[in-house]
């Protein structure tokens, strides 16, 4: 029997990771395994669903990656005592050829398109996974972008809470099904999924940093959190008390070194650098 065998009999490494880091990290995980002789369990899920998890339930992984590196300050000091940023993404409307208007809409009316009766729209729930609320910045921004006032409004009034999902990759399934018409996603979901999208000007996608003051001016409550709106920045920690902390350490060196190609190819576009916070 191989040392490596007998390593991953024993030995698994416990990620919590967002909903839309499932496709790189799945990669990732196989490139892993078969290098370091590491089991790697994954769990998905929305971001700030992920952190409840830990901070409400007790539920404690090895290591944690979200969609908002700002939800890792909830874990500061009691859950871990530093974070990496590590990846970034834009913001999206994603759709299919089976979507009401998909030959019609475009950069310029997308809100048009989305603000029609007949149109339905999907979101995740902000309460839970940060696409959601980003969801809801992009419309504010689009007001202010456009100089059209009700755009947020009407879009939100037409499809209501119905088509509102705990993580933003469950939106894809009602997309190829035709349940929805269109979807807020990042980018890089969409192009992992080979739907059809529309790009959003740099002032209101949540991608450059040159417009992050007026992302500012974007604001949305959750749950007790005046949330603010700013460049989309993943980040990821090892937990204080991860029971495989030299193999969770293995793993964030993998993923800084080797795990940037893979995010790149999975049009996630890794930072050229990775910063540590506090």
């Amino acid at each position: 029997m191989s040392h490596l065998f007998v390593m991953m009999l024993f030995l698994k490494l416990l990620v919590y990771h967002a909903g839309s880091l499932s496709f790189p990290f799945s990669i990732i995980e196989k490139e892993f395994e078969r290098e370091k002789g590491i089991q790697v369990e994954r769990i998905s899920g929305g971001s700030r669903y992920l952190v409840k998890r830990i901070t409400e339930l007790g539920l404690e992984p090895d290591v944690i990656a979200v969609a908002d590196y700002k939800l890792l300050y909830k874990l500061i000091p009691e859950y871990i005592d530093s974070f990496f940023l590590f990846a970034r993404n834009e913001m999206v409307i994603a759709y299919t050829d089976k979507s009401k208007y998909s030959d019609e809409i475009n950069s310029d009316n997308w809100y048009e398109i989305l603000g029609r009766r007949e149109v339905r729209v999907g979101r995740a729930d902000p309460k839970l996974d940060p696409c959601g609320y980003r969801a809801l910045m992009v419309l504010q921004l689009a007001e202010r972008f456009y100089k059209k006032s009700g755009i947020y409004d009407k879009i939100l009034k037409n499809s209501g809470d119905r088509f509102v999902r705990p993580k933003s990759v469950e939106l894809l399934a009602l997309l190829e099904v035709g349940e929805i018409d269109y979807a807020f996603e990042y980018l890089s979901v969409a192009k992992q999924h080979k739907l059809k999208y529309i790009t959003l000007p740099p002032e209101i996608n949540l991608s450059q940093y040159s417009f992050e003051e007026f992302y500012n001016k974007a604001m949305v409550v959750v749950e007790n959190d005046t949330l603010k709106g700013e460049p989309i920045l993943y980040g990821i920690a090892l937990l204080n008390n991860s029971r495989n902390r030299d193999e969770a350490v293995a793993f964030l060196k993998f993923l800084f070194e080797k795990g940037k190609k893979i995010l790149y190819d999975s049009g996630q576009p890794p930072l050229s650098e990775v910063v540590i916070l506090r």
